[in-house]
């Protein structure tokens, strides 16, 4: 059996979000009885879409980006993957953030998501994935780009 380095990073809205690196066979093991369970990866070069062929996984977000500090989303891309994120939870699924360590890539596609979904401020949003996943730690450009987008996903949560 394989294991899935993933962790639970708390209820959200009706779903659970958790956080990890990237499945490789290990999200064959991992499942969440009862429930859509999608995944957002943020690790290029990832295969994500064979788990959903294999019934493992309801949906996939891929966004394929590096772990450096260029690499981070345009503004309407982020705050479009934060909303679909949302809408999913809402819905009563769960998602898995995934990247190749699940410590810099994932972290922002999660803070973003509860950023937008409970109307956390940055810090408090990665305050929450870090007492799930310690090791959770977005680059510098991706903590800028959280940032930036703070007053509108904050926004958005109101609505």
């Amino acid at each position: 059996m394989v294991d899935y380095d993933v962790n639970l990073i708390g209820d959200v809205a009706r779903g659970r979000v958790y956080q990890g690196a990237s499945p490789n066979e290990g999200i064959v093991t991992f499942q969440t009885p009862g429930r859509m369970l999608m995944l957002v990866e943020m690790a290029a070069g990832v295969d994500a879409l064979k788990w959903v062929r294999q019934g493992n996984l309801r949906s996939v977000l891929y966004f394929g980006i590096d772990d450096n500090e260029q690499s981070a989303l345009d503004d309407p891309t982020l705050e479009a993957l934060a909303l679909s994120c949302r809408a999913w939870l809402r819905g009563g699924g769960d998602i898995i953030f995934g990247c190749a360590a699940g410590i810099s890539r994932s972290s922002y596609a999660d803070c973003a998501t509860l950023m937008t979904t409970l109307g956390l401020k940055f810090d408090d949003a990665l305050a929450m994935i870090r007492k799930g996943r310690k090791q959770a730690n977005p680059n510098p450009g991706f903590v800028a780009h959280l940032r930036h987008m703070e007053p509108r996903f904050l926004d958005l949560a109101m609505t």
